[in-house]
């Protein structure tokens, strides 16, 4: 969506996604090890809430907020606003 709204330079076009997908393959490496260790060490309940709960939700927002930080931090880097693509009618 970001790259549907915005223009973005070939270097962002390819980053963009690169870095989507690697926040969320760290972000849930780092929920599959929590959930790892509770299941050694902790109670089922525990793994119940982090693996399918409001603690699942918790990993999914950390993802969102970063990776709007980083589509944030392409516009800012800018200097000047970035305006919408709009078709041209004829």
């Amino acid at each position: 969506l970001f790259l549907l709204s915005l223009r973005t330079s070939f270097l962002e076009t390819f980053l963009v996604p690169i870095v989507a997908v690697t926040l969320g393959f760290f972000v849930n490496g780092v929920r599959v090890a929590l959930m790892a260790w509770l299941v050694s060490y902790s109670s089922h309940s525990n793994f119940e809430y982090w693996h399918s709960g409001s603690g699942a939700q918790i990993f999914a927002l950390i993802s969102y907020l970063g990776f709007g930080g980083f589509c944030h931090w392409l516009v800012q880097r800018r200097g000047t606003p970035n305006p919408p693509l709009q078709a041209s009618v004829k």
